[in-house]
């Protein structure tokens, strides 16, 4: 699920990388390689811009270009908020 040239790519690892040194949760995994299956263990929700089948963390789709403004940030966090509280531990998909 990897679509992005190798500058791309490398840019946007920088930019997470940097945010997470700044916000201080150093513990998110950043999987660009394709190996992502043990972090799926882990996780309880996943954001991806790709569907992931066969996967048992509860997923929210979002679009490529996200929902601007604060209404659009409030709708993200409502719908992380509602995966979270779904019966069952995981599973499951959610769409922005």
């Amino acid at each position: 699920y990897d679509k992005l040239m190798p500058e791309e790519k490398d840019a946007v690892i920088t930019a997470v990388e940097k945010w997470k040194t700044a916000a201080g949760p150093q513990d998110i995994a950043i999987s660009a390689d394709g190996h992502y299956k043990d972090c799926l263990e882990k996780a309880d929700v996943l954001l991806t811009t790709d569907e992931l089948p066969d996967n048992p963390v509860k997923q929210f789709f979002i679009p490529m270009v996200p929902l601007a403004g604060t209404d659009g940030e409030l709708i993200l966090m409502r719908t992380i908020y509602r995966l979270l509280c779904r019966y069952g531990n995981k599973g499951g998909i959610a769409y922005a």
